[in-house]
């Protein structure tokens, strides 16, 4: 890892000392790493500086003044970012387009994490702003139900990491995520519910500002949010192609599935031959 790659702790990380021993990395010690030490409260206090952005350079000296030789200094620290623990700390960007309840607090919990969140400004055409964007910033399209298939496979051609996020009734949906130009694109879930439901699609163009459950909102929200930041991060990549149904009424019908490629869908069809 670059020694000069600056880093913080990621929001909700806990450093606590575990006894004399060790200092334990979060609360629950069956998921938290565990760093075994002889001064666990100087080491402890090290890592806490990391609530600030720093880099793993200075981290690791911080680290061996707390009593670690440097070579347990160094693979800590790059341990606690292959976990997690420790995120980049430059802010990466997100496009999220949609201009329902769900699209304004994805908006809202990306910023909350960290991220620098794009969106179109006034009147600007969908389309337009996706093309303006770096083709490295993840694009999330939300409630886009019977929209325009131009935007759609905008985001496609321009952006090849894209998630879908939508409100179904007191539900939602968050997928398929389309990693690296690969995997099921936002039009093919919209096939796919009209291969089961042929009035589908123009049921959903009556959803021109849904009236948004509030508590499917929140949690299809923080998924789409931690879906993201999966993304961004590399570090736990969902599969190509990957749902969530979200049902804050009954979580035990909640579940995630894999959607291939529609195989009529026009835009995957361009893309293919493009």
């Amino acid at each position: 890892m670059d020694p000069s790659f600056a880093i913080k702790l990621r929001p909700g990380a806990q450093i606590l000392t575990r006894g004399r021993t060790a200092v334990q990395c979060g609360l629950d010690a069956s998921r938290a790493g565990i760093i075994e030490c002889s001064r666990p409260s100087v080491v402890a206090r090290a890592l806490r500086t990391a609530h600030r952005p720093t880099d793993c350079r200075a981290l690791s000296q911080r680290l061996v003044q707390a009593g670690l030789d440097v070579t347990t200094a160094e693979q800590i620290v790059e341990d606690l970012v292959s976990h997690g623990i420790l995120r980049p700390a430059r802010r990466a960007s997100v496009a999220v387009v949609g201009s329902t309840a769900l699209a304004e607090a994805i908006r809202e919990l990306c910023a909350q994490t960290g991220f620098v969140v794009r969106r179109p400004l006034g009147s600007e055409p969908t389309w337009d702003f996706l093309r303006g964007l770096s083709p490295s910033t993840p694009a999330v399209l939300v409630d886009q139900w019977g929209s325009n298939i131009e935007t759609r496979a905008m985001a496609v051609r321009t952006h090849p990491n894209t998630v879908t996020a939508a409100a179904l009734d007191h539900r939602g949906l968050v997928g398929p995520v389309r990693l690296d130009g690969r995997g099921a694109c936002p039009m093919c879930v919209e096939l796919t519910w009209v291969r089961n439901d042929p009035l589908f699609h123009l049921m959903a163009r009556e959803l021109e500002q849904p009236d948004q459950d509030p508590l499917a909102i929140s949690a299809t929200a923080a998924t789409a949010t931690a879906v993201v930041g999966a993304l961004v991060e590399a570090r736990s990549t969902p599969e190509v192609g990957t749902c969530w149904v979200i049902d804050p009424y009954d979580p035990v019908a909640a579940h995630r599935f894999v959607l291939p490629p529609h195989p009529g869908c026009p835009i995957c069809f361009a893309a293919r031959v493009a």
